[in-house]
């Protein structure tokens, strides 16, 4: 939507908002350039103005945004990524899925210990099916947790990171508790023998995949998402 504001010599200039998967909506003129990258060949940077933007282009803009609030606590963020990548969030009770000697499985044991929530832990094969129920007539804490992020209820191909202005904080530990789940950290060595580390994050829902990213980018990391066509016809 474009709406006018002064410009330079006091006159009107028309501007449009931007807004990023991850909800973070920017203001800017039609002439402001942006670096985006290419969806095809190299995948290679570009530079495009506002006014030929469209849905779907990548823009690592800004690197490291100011632009985070004050609520929730790297804890909070731990679990909600933890959660968002195996946990079970549609049932009556909450529940996550994990090696029972891992350390993402003992921090679900303290957190619902914090919160003054039973744990009860069923074992299935080398992994451990962790609940949370809680009082028969009483609101689950845990479950309120996950509600005052927006996240309960959502189903793995639907998984949203929360649309709410949090902590600096509360993003760094929501990325750890997704990687410590669903993604992986590897060394790589490239035909020169040169050995690097890559970090990767796997998810069926292509929303979350893309404000992982956004996120990423607001703390100043750069990435690429890619999209694996080989197991389904529309591509995951």
């Amino acid at each position: 939507m474009g709406l006018p504001m002064p410009g330079r010599g006091g006159d009107l200039r028309e501007v449009r908002s931007v807004r990023f998967v991850s909800g973070r909506i920017i203001e800017a003129s039609l002439d402001q350039r942006w670096i985006t990258q290419r969806r095809t060949g190299r995948q290679a940077w570009e530079w495009k103005r506002t006014s030929v933007l469209i849905p779907g282009d990548r823009i690592p803009f800004p690197l490291t945004a100011g632009r985070f609030g004050s609520e929730g606590e790297a804890r909070d963020g731990y679990f909600v990524g933890a959660m968002l990548g195996d946990g079970g969030m549609t049932s009556c009770t909450p529940e996550f899925h994990g090696d029972p000697l891992d350390g993402a499985v003992q921090f679900m044991r303290l957190f619902a210990a914090e919160h003054g929530c039973r744990v009860r832990e069923i074992p299935q094969g080398s992994i451990v099916r962790v609940r949370f129920p809680f009082r028969a007539g009483h609101r689950n804490p845990i479950t309120d947790c996950l509600r005052r992020f927006g996240v309960w209820g959502q189903r793995c191909d639907e998984k949203q990171l929360p649309d709410l202005r949090l902590s600096r904080e509360f993003w760094i530990g929501c990325l750890s508790g997704l990687i410590d789940t669903d993604g992986c950290v590897r060394e790589r060595v490239n035909p020169r023998g040169t050995a690097h580390g890559s970090v990767e994050f796997a998810t069926v829902s292509p929303v979350l995949a893309m404000q992982v990213s956004d996120t990423l980018l607001r703390l100043g990391v750069a990435n690429r998402v890619r999209v694996d066509e080989r197991k389904r016809n529309d591509g995951h």
